[in-house]
């Protein structure tokens, strides 16, 4: 089959641009892999989404069908004063923040950093700033969807639909330079969940985009079609500790208020996956669609006092929930609630964001696996593999037929000497990890 970034430069050659290829090609792939779900999901289903949706953005509205949350975009402030605009512009002109901060900033950039590039980006990518005129785009989108049908990629019910929600700034090729060169930093998956984050290539004459792990299963499976995307369109790419070991993860800040010295014990329930990360990233699909073990830990740690299971995120089937451990209902950002001086966390898989934030704070957990042992776990990097071989030595990750032993090691971490014992060898891994 031909190409569409072939066809897509044909028709237009003004924006054979690498990193607008790239996520051409990567819309293509999202959109591909929906029509293809032996009918599970309808275009129809996308459509009704897409309706009711202020973005009209087709793969946001895919990942919120595959997620089994539909959730619409709503509106913000726009800023369309050009007083405002121009202050806005001036932070970055003259270079008073490194970065324009598109979302999961490390806590070295400063909480303003954050709120002006908020700010802008409403001023100049959610706002109509510019005076598009839409008539030639539109017909080198017309071109190229005939190219698609000449070449018989869709049938007549997707071509209809590309008319219709295929973005026309893809086409788009007049500049609106605003500023000569800037810098953007967090998840380039917003390139993606918003098309309107399209028009930094129409209004950057020089734009580096600094691209950041930003959830768990980056860096750990060596098969991870997002990380690729988000890769290959960066600059530069960070990874937080143990990928690298200069940085940390920023997105968690510790609750330094909590002064209860009650030993909580959280049980951090994995989220289950969408369609989509059969092909995303199908060696943790893997690991974590395992849940025969999860019965068994309820049944054996519900006797242990202050336990309460943490609910992952409910991707599009029904969620997996202990009948005996309490749940915590509260609709709170559970890291808030966590006090690194006594509790404890439990994971029931290898792959969890909330991982980085025990490590980051030495906050004593325990994680379940239902394989074996690590090195039954398919697809894990070498880098990944070799971090978690030692947190395996020191007792950091059990099988889960080991239950006696994680029940152990729980009741003795609630002794404050075992406890900060346990923190002084979190401390000395991370030292020692390279």
């Amino acid at each position: 089959m031909v190409s569409k970034v072939d066809l897509y430069n044909k028709i237009c050659p003004e924006n054979n641009n690498n990193k607008i290829n790239k996520i051409f090609d990567f819309w293509f792939l999202r959109f591909d892999h929906f029509i293809n779900l032996n009918n599970k999901y309808t275009l129809k289903d996308l459509e009704e989404v897409l309706k009711k949706s202020q973005n009209k953005n087709v793969i946001y509205a895919i990942n919120q069908i595959l997620n089994g949350n539909k959730r619409f975009f709503f509106n913000k402030r726009k800023y369309n004063n050009y007083f405002i605009k121009l202050v806005l512009n001036l932070f970055f002109k003259f270079s008073f923040f490194k970065y324009l901060i598109i979302s999961g900033g490390e806590t070295k950039y400063t909480k303003l950093n954050d709120l002006i590039s908020n700010l802008w980006i409403r001023a100049f990518i959610n706002s109509n700033f510019m005076n598009f005129d839409f008539s030639t785009a539109n017909k080198k989108k017309i071109e190229f969807i005939e190219l698609l049908k000449v070449h018989n990629i869709y049938k007549q019910k997707e071509i209809n639909f590309l008319k219709n929600y295929l973005p026309v700034l893809f086409f788009y090729t007049r500049k609106h330079i605003i500023l000569k060169k800037l810098k953007i930093f967090g998840s380039l998956d917003n390139f993606l969940n918003d098309y309107n984050y399209l028009k930094f290539f129409l209004i950057i004459e020089n734009l580096k985009l600094i691209g950041t792990m930003h959830g768990s299963g980056y860096g750990q499976f060596k098969k991870h079609l997002t990380e690729k995307f988000e890769k290959n369109i960066s600059d530069e790419f960070i990874f937080w500790f143990p990928f690298n070991k200069s940085k940390f993860i920023g997105r968690y800040t510790l609750n330094t208020k909590i002064k209860n010295s009650e030993h909580n014990i959280f049980w951090i329930g994995k989220n289950n996956f969408n369609e989509f990360d059969k092909i995303d990233l199908p060696d943790q699909y893997k690991h974590q669609k395992y849940e025969d073990h999860l019965d068994y830990i309820d049944r054996e740690l519900n006797k242990i006092e202050n336990i309460f299971f943490v609910k992952g995120k409910n991707n599009n089937k029904e969620l997996w929930l202990p009948r005996n451990i309490t749940i915590l209902n509260k609709n709170i950002k559970i890291e808030t609630q966590i006090n690194n001086k006594s509790d404890i966390l439990i994971f029931d898989c290898i792959s969890q964001t909330l991982l980085y934030f025990a490590i980051k704070f030495s906050i004593p957990f325990i994680i379940i696996i239902f394989e074996k042992n690590v090195s039954e776990i398919t697809g894990l990097t070498d880098e990944f593999k070799k971090f978690c071989f030692m947190l395996e030595g020191e007792e950091f990750i059990f099988n889960y037929k080991e239950i006696d032993k994680v029940q152990k090691k729980i009741i003795s971490l609630k002794d404050i000497e075992n406890y900060n014992f346990e923190k002084k060898k979190l401390s000395n891994i991370l030292e020692k990890f390279n």
